[in-house]
């Protein structure tokens, strides 16, 4: 019986320790898992930090495609601030408004070297503008419908311009002067 007893009570010294060695390492790996998640938030934080200074260096490099993809990156990092906030809205700003035409536009195409922009409108016009200002640079009239489409020529040289009077025009840009008109549409010209 004592024999049983200080077999019973070895087993239990046994179990003991081995339930505190358990403990302790349960107790370690949560530490270290603790620590490593501590070490992955901070590690995320200095990337997040390190794209928000990315994202200055190519607003001021005139680069607002990198900066939206630097945005579309960090858009899931919880812990956004007012940093990623702010570029988000200078990556959406209207950088100009053409106001000239007395009727809706119907359509608008820019040069091939980025420099024009042609629009074309219900009041029966096409006008063109400066890309960088917004200054309206030439109105050309000449159509008796809405002017529903409008293109330039890839050398940027002339304009088409395809109305709701079934006729295209081609325009010379440097002056305005109408060159030719193209008449045997059966209906309105569109893009």
């Amino acid at each position: 019986m004592r024999q049983q007893a200080e077999r019973r009570h070895k087993l239990l010294l046994a179990g003991a320790a081995v339930a505190l060695v358990l403990v302790a390492l349960a107790v370690a790996l949560g530490y270290g898992m603790n620590r490593a998640e501590k070490q992955r938030r901070r590690a995320e934080c200095h990337l997040y930090a390190a794209n928000m200074n990315l994202a200055q260096q190519a607003w001021e490099l005139n680069n607002v495609g990198r900066v939206q993809q630097l945005l579309e990156e960090t858009a899931a990092y919880p812990d956004r601030g007012f940093e990623w906030y702010y570029w988000q809205r200078q990556t959406h700003m209207e950088l100009i408004t053409l106001c000239g035409h007395t009727e809706p536009i119907e359509s608008v195409a820019f040069s091939p070297d980025g420099q024009r922009i042609v629009t074309g409108s219900e009041d029966q016009t096409a006008k063109v503008w400066d890309a960088a200002t917004g200054k309206e640079l030439l109105t050309l009239e000449g159509h008796s419908g809405w002017v529903r489409s409008v293109a330039f020529s890839p050398d940027g040289r002339r304009i088409v311009t395809g109305s709701r009077d079934q006729k295209a025009k081609v325009w010379e840009v440097a002056t305005g002067k109408e060159l030719l008109t193209l008449k045997g549409h059966a209906s309105a010209i569109r893009q």
